[in-house]
């Protein structure tokens, strides 16, 4: 009878851990959502008149070295014995790779990747070194993935993507606003502000 109980009561208190791990999930994940839209609302870095430098939110950066530490620490705990068999060998790489492999591109973006934006152009520094280059006069589509959260302008040649959570978004769609015509940005203004607007309420 005791053990039926005890059996018991750690069911219910892991259901309840259950429970509570998952809430504490998801209030830090609605939490740096939160955070992470707060971005579009900072103001780009101004290097000269008319010219400014957008960058990704340096959160992207720490969760990417976050995700670093935990495939490291997964490899340690892994070679202190705790691998009895292949198959366990094989899901300890597969851990370790899919946290480099999430975790590597968010330290690049919040290093590498940088917007240049004038009154004639926008410059697209990659993570990998590549530059793109796209005039305003020549934009023929402009898109927004409410998805992605990305801001897309299209050129009969080149596409360049833009992330909401850029800080000085909302700078670079002023300038936007001035530099081509309300048809072509319409929709895609109208996504961005139903998101803003999904922000200023959390969520």
């Amino acid at each position: 009878m005791y053990n039926q109980c005890e059996t018991y009561v750690l069911g219910i208190g892991g259901i309840f851990l259950k429970i509570f791990s998952t809430i504490i999930i998801i209030t830090v994940v609605f939490a740096l959502m939160k955070y992470l839209g707060e971005s579009t609302k900072k103001h780009a870095a101004v290097v000269s008149e008319g010219t400014i430098i957008l960058k990704m939110n340096q959160a992207y950066g720490v969760i990417g070295y976050i995700g670093i530490v935990c495939s490291a620490v997964i490899g340690v705990i892994a070679s202190l014995g705790t691998v009895k068999s292949v198959q366990d060998l094989i899901i300890v790489i597969g851990l370790v790779l899919s946290f480099l492999a999430l975790s590597m591109p968010l330290v690049l973006i919040s290093k590498k990747m940088k917007i240049e934006v004038d009154e004639e152009k926008i410059k697209h520094f990659g993570i990998t070194g590549k530059i793109k280059t796209i005039y305003w006069n020549e934009i023929k589509t402009v898109k927004f993935s409410k998805t992605a959260l990305e801001l897309s302008l299209i050129t009969d040649k080149i596409k360049v993507k833009l992330h909401m959570h850029l800080i000085g978004f909302n700078d670079m769609v002023n300038i936007m606003k001035a530099k081509i015509d309300y048809s072509l940005y319409r929709d895609a203004l109208i996504e961005i502000e139903s998101v803003n607007n999904r922000i200023n309420k959390g969520f």
